[in-house]
């Protein structure tokens, strides 16, 4: 059973408000700051602080926060194993391509199998560690880019990552000078997208950025982004598979620098997510 202090520390690490702490808990104030001061006493160290009425937490908390992040998602599975609550959601995430292009035949040889039922959340990497971290769900399919020091993971696949652009433009099928790019319009997914960090990293090692495009445009959905590139709209970047469910789109490469990325699985770390993988893999 989990302690009651461990739901208030991980909530107002969340939340970094004891007022909103406390009305999710169903707590008051008083009783959310008694199990803070119990666990700092427990641990001999301060987990948070007030900096200009300003919450904090210490980095103490940070390593707190993991550790109890994996006690409560394993007691969660243990329960549901030895209960036999076979009837309980996989719950799985996806970033946008991910979600939207690769993991169809995936899901659907699940469903197939009679395993249970799935609920599934598409959204950008950010948002997916966001729930991961909050137990929303057992794992995520994400691309590119996580801190590999925080989470656990397993290669789902590979996935050459390309410039996108309407079959009709002069990029197409072709290796293309990074200063040619900015004459473009860019389509761009948002900040905080697995897709966005990837080519602003690239831009970084040429010491280029978003803001040399002629023009910007920022769009959190893919398939609009394709229709738009694929009417000669601007050009974008993402997985090559984007461009082989089309026949109107194409690909292109920036010079020098031909690259794959991995999806991976993402999971707690030290927790039995890797187990919701293997039941998704059909193990």
């Amino acid at each position: 059973m989990i302690d009651k202090k461990i739901d208030s520390f991980l909530t107002l690490y969340e939340t970094m408000s004891y007022r909103q702490s406390a009305d999710r808990l169903f707590l008051t104030q008083p009783a959310i700051t008694q199990h803070i001061q119990a666990l700092e006493r427990e641990y001999g160290c301060k987990l948070f602080n007030y900096d200009r009425k300003k919450l904090t937490a210490t980095p103490e908390a940070a390593t707190l926060a993991e550790y109890f992040r994996h006690v409560v998602y394993n007691e969660n599975r243990i329960k549901q194993e030895l209960s036999q609550k076979t009837h309980s959601p996989l719950k799985i995430g996806a970033t946008k391509t991910i979600g939207e292009y690769v993991i169809e035949d995936r899901v659907a040889d699940y469903l197939s199998a009679g395993r249970r039922t799935l609920h599934i959340s598409v959204d950008n990497t950010e948002n997916l560690l966001k729930k991961i971290d909050s137990q929303q769900l057992d794992f995520a399919i994400v691309e590119g880019i996580f801190d590999r020091t925080r989470y656990d993971y397993q290669l789902y696949g590979k996935e050459k990552y390309t410039g996108l652009c309407a079959k009709s433009h002069p990029f197409a099928g072709k290796e293309v000078e990074i200063a040619d790019i900015f004459r473009c319009n860019a389509i761009l997914r948002e900040e905080g997208s697995g897709t966005r960090a990837i080519i602003e990293r690239i831009f970084n090692e040429y010491g280029c950025g978003i803001n040399m495009f002629s023009k910007v445009v920022e769009i959190n959905n893919f398939p609009l982004i394709c229709h738009l590139v694929a009417r000669n709209m601007g050009i974008s970047f993402g997985y090559r598979c984007l461009a082989e469910k089309r026949d109107d789109l194409s690909v292109f490469y920036i010079k020098g620098h031909p690259i794959s990325y991995e999806f991976n699985y993402v999971y707690l770390k030290n927790s039995q997510a890797y187990k919701a993988v293997d039941e998704f893999n059909l193990k």
